[in-house]
């Protein structure tokens, strides 16, 4: 390899190095943006389930919610908390108050590792939780 070709490499390969990494970087977030919005949109969808009683299929869109999270975020993750406490509101307003107790606690359980437990929105979670009616 002659002098010059090495020299404009010796220029060229960091910058190059650079714009692989930005644009990884810009991909990486697009995606996260598009996750994001997806979450959102499946979310909203879910809500306006519950709200004219289609139990089911808001049951079926929040595990599937689960799912992609915990694949995507990893199970500790304040999105997977999130979608844990209103699939468990869902089971409690159906009387499902055993299968609702677990989401909640786990939901619980990672808002405290997340923010701690001394933390203002945690302060009396514990209390806050529904209670079956009898």
């Amino acid at each position: 390899m002659s002098t010059r070709i090495r020299d404009v490499l010796w220029v060229l390969l960091p910058k190059t190095i650079v714009a692989v990494i930005v644009v990884g970087s810009v991909i990486a977030w697009s995606t996260a943006v598009a996750q994001s919005l997806e979450d959102a949109r499946l979310h909203n969808q879910a809500q306006q389930l519950v709200e004219q009683g289609h139990y089911a299929e808001a049951e079926q869109l929040y595990k599937r919610l689960l799912a992609i999270n915990e694949q995507a975020l990893g199970p500790d993750h304040n999105t997977v908390a999130t979608v844990l406490n209103n699939l468990g509101v869902l089971y409690y307003h159906q009387g499902r108050y055993a299968e609702a107790e677990p989401l909640y606690k786990r939901s619980l359980a990672i808002s405290e590792k997340h923010f701690g437990r001394e933390h203002p929105a945690l302060q009396d979670s514990v209390t806050k939780l529904p209670q079956p009616k009898f």
